[in-house]
């Protein structure tokens, strides 16, 4: 099915006149992580005065001005480590300005502004904020399949190479099970107290692992490449647990005779692991605040696109392309026994008022020109009828589409991933054995049986960079650009990783994701 519609896709691009993007030789990335408050939202503990830095490792219709209304109190965003939610709080809109400069951007169409007035000279990321994860899921995730690896490549800087660290998973509830072989190739940050029982032949953690779940390492074997930061207790077999640098534990816990340590074990008094997944009601994205913006102030009429315009008629086989701009419509239906593949040859906003709903035995593929770029937000459920499939985004730049779900994804049909697709609300599953996905998925409850998930680093630089002259002031790492910290209200070098936000790491200085190949 993929070969096909990039065929299809191939043959419209050509008439477009479009090609591949150019590449980008910088590795480094930024990471912005949602802020602080109460535990479900993603409060940062004091850092502890261990934490060191790591040496290592488009032809457009010109003059109408569309300017949306400020929408209702949304996400906040990451303020400096230890920010109250008040003072980190955004109000996020949609991108105002005329659908020329819309059309000629980059990255998700959305703007924050400080609800305390505070300011920044750099723009707020919501790319940081919502995609620093490969995974995010807010109750439980599941790994079901015999095995799974979670890797990373830069779309930007050329083709998927296999084995690349750099990618997180992140989990506020539970992680309820893994598969036989476990590989995340990047960090693991898991904020909830229930145990987590380590009974598959290998769960390998490249990067750091920080839990407040106890450990239980029965049958299986654990590694963690980096730190392993535990709040609970640790059981596990002598040469079962082995840790590639310090392990952090409270002060007299258990299992530190079971574990190989490269480097310090150092006990602690307190070794809380925040929510690294914003799931908390008032720091999840208001999907359904941006879409009532959208409804009053969007680019229809310039673009010549009715707000009926996706709802399509039954037994349709077409290929059409979207127009660029904030466009509104009240659903998305396709029918049974259609085909429906939507070319994006620019930066489209498509705000969805219900729906999104592909009847049996049909297809909706939505898949990005090589400058294009796509958000869709959703206002109620997506859903995915039985022998239907949803191909969202392409594999080779998995960056440029965006999917925001407000309710629920009900999918007896198939997802094929390769773009963000975040939906706070809803359980997602991806149930092929042999599948593969790219891109990053933030849901309440996550399960995979896939054998690979790649994530693509290029989201967290899809954005425009900072113009400021530096020093830039700041509210959060969120904000400065490059690979900044953001250290007593102004962009600078870090000088330990309780300075960047996770999941990235203090390297010479720069908050970077750590990249390389694991055997």
């Amino acid at each position: 099915m993929r070969a096909h519609l990039r065929s299809r896709v191939a043959a419209l691009a050509l008439l477009w006149g479009v090609g591949p993007s150019s590449a980008c030789d910088d590795p480094t990335v930024v990471v912005g992580k949602l802020p602080a408050s109460a535990a479900d939202s993603g409060s940062r503990s004091a850092p502890e005065s261990e934490d060191r830095a790591d040496t290592g490792a488009s032809a457009v219709d010109a003059g109408a001005v569309a300017q949306p209304a400020s929408a209702a109190p949304a996400a906040p965003s990451g303020g400096a480590p230890g920010a109250q939610l008040d003072d980190a709080r955004y109000h996020v809109s949609i991108e105002a300005g005329s659908r020329d400069a819309l059309c000629a951007g980059r990255g998700v169409p959305l703007t924050g502004t400080r609800a305390n007035g505070t300011g920044a000279d750099c723009a707020w990321r919501a790319e940081r904020q919502l995609f620093a994860y490969g995974i995010c899921a807010c109750e439980e995730l599941r790994l079901t399949g015999p095995a799974f690896e979670l890797d990373s490549f830069d779309s930007s800087a050329g083709v998927y190479r296999p084995g690349e660290t750099g990618s997180a998973a992140g989990v506020n509830g539970v992680l309820t099970q893994l598969a036989d072989d476990t590989r995340l190739l990047g960090s693991l940050m898991l904020s909830g107290r229930e145990a987590l029982a380590v009974r598959a032949q290998r769960l390998l953690v490249a990067g750091d692992m920080k839990t407040n779940a106890a450990l239980r390492v029965s049958s299986g074997n654990l590694r963690v490449g980096r730190d392993l930061r535990s709040s609970g207790e640790i059981v596990a077999s002598p040469g079962s647990l082995q840790v590639g640098r310090d392990m952090y534990l409270p002060s007299a816990a258990s299992g530190v005779d079971a574990a190989s340590v490269s480097g310090r074990v150092i006990e602690t008094g307190d070794v809380r692991v925040a929510a690294p997944c914003a799931c908390g009601a008032d720091t999840k994205l208001d999907i359904a605040a941006l879409i009532a913006q959208a409804a009053n102030a969007n680019d229809n009429a310039l673009a010549g696109f009715a707000p009926d315009a996706l709802a399509l008629p039954m037994y349709v086989t077409d290929l059409k392309p979207l127009p660029c701009g904030r466009l509104y419509v009240t659903r998305v239906e396709l029918p049974g026994l259609s085909t429906h593949v939507m070319l994006v040859p620019g930066r489209s906003a498509l705000f969805v008022q219900g729906d999104l709903h592909i009847g049996s035995v049909a297809t909706l593929a939505i898949t990005p020109a090589a400058t294009g770029e796509l958000d869709v937000f959703v206002g109620g459920d997506l859903i995915v009828e039985a022998n239907s499939t949803l191909s969202l985004g392409d594999s080779a730049w998995p960056a440029a589409v965006r999917m925001y779900v407000a309710g629920e994804i009900r999918a007896q049909g198939a997802i094929v991933l390769a773009g963000q697709l975040y939906a706070p609300e809803a359980s997602v599953a991806f149930p092929a054995p042999d599948g593969e996905l790219w891109g990053s998925i933030f849901a309440r409850k996550v399960q995979i049986a896939s054998k690979r998930m790649h994530y693509d680093r290029a989201i967290l630089r899809a954005g425009p960079t900072c113009s400021a002259a530096a020093p830039q002031r700041c509210d959060g790492c969120d904000q400065c650009p490059q690979d900044l910290a953001c250290v007593a209200g102004r962009c600078g070098a870090c000088t330990r990783d309780a300075d960047c936000c996770e999941p990235a790491s203090c390297t010479d200085g720069r908050c970077q994701l750590l990249t390389s190949t694991w055997p």
